[in-house]
């Protein structure tokens, strides 16, 4: 199963945001409510909604921020 585009998954946080229920955000969008806390706890914890992929450490920095400020450290 693919991800659900970061489009729509802003969407789906910016509805529970603007104070529509989390059950109702997941039957407007068509999908499971465990999805929308998940959505709404990952924007709250790592400050986005994009997937950790490529660039990004699992302590949500990514790599060139680490190798900037290691630099500093000289």
């Amino acid at each position: 199963m693919s991800a659900y585009s970061l489009d729509l998954r802003e969407k789906i946080v910016e509805s529970v945001n603007k104070g529509v229920s989390k059950a109702e955000t997941a039957r407007r969008f068509g999908v499971h409510r465990a999805t929308v806390k998940r959505y709404c706890k990952q924007l709250d914890e790592r400050r986005t909604l994009q997937l950790r992929g490529e660039g990004e450490r699992s302590d949500g920095l990514s790599d060139a921020t680490t190798s900037l400020t290691q630099s500093k450290k000289i």
